[in-house]
């Protein structure tokens, strides 16, 4: 069963009755005297209070809608200007890289690196390759290990 969503006016209740706890728990002698009466919170202040919270949180959003929109397009303009400067293997390997390595918002900033000169696509594919041999070297080993390993075991 999901919960059910308060209304707006209930959470405002929720919320001016939390607040004037609080302040009756900081200040109890106060509230005893009965002096602490205007700095409690009305229900119609909270309200207002969420009301506004709730417009700003909109308005963070859209804006980081936005700029995430704004990003994209500036990385698909920087990957066009890279295109242009290198071939399709070249272009391929490093859309490769961004796919595996970075989240998409962070597109622009790997490719405003590359045309920097900042990521070093040689240096790239000599470690794709470095790690392609490894990575052969490994299974090779793991191979003649299996092999040794069932030797001694039909010796034994």
């Amino acid at each position: 069963m999901t919960p059910r969503r308060l209304t707006l006016d209930q959470r405002a209740r929720r919320r001016a009755t939390r607040k004037n706890n609080q302040v009756r728990a900081a200040y109890p002698l106060l509230a005893q005297a009965g002096v602490i009466e205007d700095w409690l919170t009305t229900p119609e202040q909270a309200k207002g209070q969420i009301e506004e919270f709730e417009r700003v949180a909109k308005n963070q959003l859209q804006y980081l809608a936005d700029a995430r929109v704004t990003r994209q397009q500036e990385a698909a303009q920087l990957r066009a200007r890279v295109a242009t400067l290198t071939d399709a293997k070249t272009m391929a390997l490093l859309d490769a890289h961004l796919a595996k390595v970075y989240p998409t918002d962070y597109a622009a900033g790997f490719w405003q690196r590359v045309l920097d000169g900042r990521f070093d696509i040689h240096a790239y594919i000599a470690d794709l390759d470095r790690l392609r041999l490894l990575g052969e070297q490994v299974r090779a080993a793991s191979r003649a290990n299996i092999v040794r390993r069932s030797l001694k075991e039909m010796r034994d």
